[in-house]
């Protein structure tokens, strides 16, 4: 699990989010990493 939230952490910052934001999120990190990735793909279309 250490190296996968290693690399979601890193992965949340590369899309802008600092790590105190996330911790403050009432959400999960995986709901996080769900909403920039659907966001992405909005994007991408």
């Amino acid at each position: 699990m250490g190296k996968d939230t290693s690399t979601l952490l890193s992965t949340l910052m590369g899309a802008g989010l600092k790590v105190e934001e996330i911790k403050k999120t009432s959400k999960s990190l995986e709901d996080v990493y769900l909403d920039i990735v659907q966001k992405g793909r909005e994007q991408a279309e």
